[in-house]
């Protein structure tokens, strides 16, 4: 198998970060995503493994994907 290391789709939007990752033989696949008050809405938040692990490649990379900001309900 070849080792490959993962890149960085920090930041990057879904379609993007998918194409970092198919681009060097990973697979993209997505956690739950999450709520942030730093990374805008559809944005790549986190990623496991992390920046830099050697994997082999088809190796799963799993993003989690910000939500934005939370809304809260405010009673009328």
């Amino acid at each position: 198998p070849v080792a490959v290391s993962v890149p960085n789709v920090v930041d990057l939007d879904r379609a993007s970060a998918k194409a970092e990752l198919e681009a060097v033989g990973l697979v993209y696949a997505e956690g739950e995503p999450q709520n942030s008050d730093t990374v805008p809405a559809d944005r790549v938040m986190s990623q496991d493994p992390p920046v830099g692990d050697s994997v082999e490649e088809g190796s799963t990379v799993t993003v989690v994907l910000s939500l934005g900001v939370a809304q809260i309900e405010v009673p009328d």
